[in-house]
């Protein structure tokens, strides 16, 4: 075994500088292992050479890498990146990567083809997945999975709560349905996928009804026409007003509606479409947030009936 680590540290040590690229100026070795940046088999040399196998104890910096990179604190290079970087904190790459990013904290590129996951990612145009807590790219032709999206402009899905994309999807509706009077929604996303943030309310009846929703949906437009179809799960609260203790009861509440709309430029529309509204409750069966008893599947535990939403939309 000692054997084997010394014929590492040797091929380290001396290197193999087997080619010189005019074109970037870097030259070559196949082995680098770093304590911090700066202080590496690659010495003085590290940020104008291109390795193939980075080993960084706590950090390294290189000018850039063709192959695989570990490291525990920071992986950093000033150049292009081709193939794999892993770290537990965060990877850095100052031009562009054509790899796999993979952090703890913290991914970086000028532009990116491939993949970034990590709490943050962060790139310029990337052609791929950025998959972590908080995404920002430039222009995305791929996703971003997240809590917090951000881009110019996203060509593919983005699935997260808060989505901003300049040129995608800000939309505020206003509605009324069979279930709500009235409600409210942001839509935001891409062109083509938007998150949605919903807040509906019933308050007549002995029951009031005051429902906080999350989901997702897509867009579908040509021209001035457009439709969208919709999953949105409400977390439905229910206070009893007639009650002198004003008792609460929290219940499951699914809609999924499919809603037609038009255009009138530059930043109103109206809609309207069907839904299905799917309702469960262990200790409340007798009651739904609805002006009307239809339903389709009715018993202790669920109830399923149609409705319908017709609102205005604010872009």
């Amino acid at each position: 075994m000692r054997k084997v680590l010394l014929a590492v540290l040797v091929i380290a040590l001396v290197g193999i500088p087997s080619f010189v690229n005019a074109q970037e100026g870097y030259r070559h070795r196949a082995v680098c292992i770093s304590l911090v940046p700066y202080v590496s088999t690659s010495g003085s040399q590290a940020e104008n050479t291109v390795h193939n196998f980075s080993l960084n104890l706590l950090g390294g910096y290189s000018g850039g890498l063709k192959g695989f990179e570990l490291g525990s604190l920071l992986n950093m290079e000033n150049g292009s990146v081709t193939g794999l970087q892993m770290t537990v904190g965060a990877n850095y790459v100052g031009l562009d990567a054509n790899a796999i990013q993979i952090a703890g904290a913290f991914n970086y590129s000028g532009w990116h083809t491939g993949g970034q996951l990590a709490l943050v990612n962060i790139s310029g145009d990337v052609v791929g997945a950025q998959v972590g807590l908080v995404n920002i790219a430039n222009d995305v032709q791929g996703a971003q999975v997240g809590f917090f999206n951000f881009s110019n402009e996203v060509i593919g899905p983005t699935v997260g709560i808060f989505n901003f994309s300049k040129r995608g999807q800000f939309h505020i509706d206003l509605w009324i349905g069979e279930s709500s009077l009235p409600g409210l929604g942001v839509k935001m996303g891409s062109q083509s996928f938007h998150s949605i943030l919903s807040f509906a309310a019933q308050p007549l009846g002995d029951d009031i009804w005051w429902m906080p929703g999350v989901g997702f949906g897509g867009h579908i437009y040509y021209d001035l026409f457009f439709v969208d179809i919709d999953g949105i799960g409400y977390m439905a609260n229910a206070v009893n007003a007639m009650s002198e203790g004003a008792e609460f009861e929290m219940l499951n509440f699914f809609k999924i509606q499919i809603s037609a709309g038009w255009l009138f430029p530059p930043d109103f529309a109206v809609f309207a479409g069907p839904t299905v509204n799917i309702f469960t409750s262990d200790s409340y069966p007798d009651q739904t947030p609805s002006f009307y008893d239809f339903t389709l599947v009715d018993n202790d535990n669920l109830k399923i009936w149609p409705g319908f939403v017709i609102g205005v939309q604010l872009r």
